[in-house]
């Protein structure tokens, strides 16, 4: 299994990855909270947890966030 996703840029980034989360460990029922996520800045970490608290509709314990 690849660790690590990357994407093409023209694309909506946090889109992107909130799909691949979705389709990596919400649909199979793990658990967000053993993946971490790599950003450059603190803001795309607010906005992934805004979309995954979309999608999943409830309260949930989000993925782990760290900034480069």
């Amino acid at each position: 299994m690849n660790r690590i996703f990357t994407t093409d840029l023209t694309r909506p980034f946090i889109d992107e990855l909130e799909a691949y989360i979705a389709r990596t460990y919400l649909v199979p029922g793990r658990s967000l909270e053993r993946l971490a996520v790599v950003f450059g800045g603190k803001r795309p970490a607010h906005f992934l947890k805004r979309a995954l608290a979309a999608r999943i509709g409830k309260a949930f314990v989000p993925p782990k966030f760290y900034t480069i």
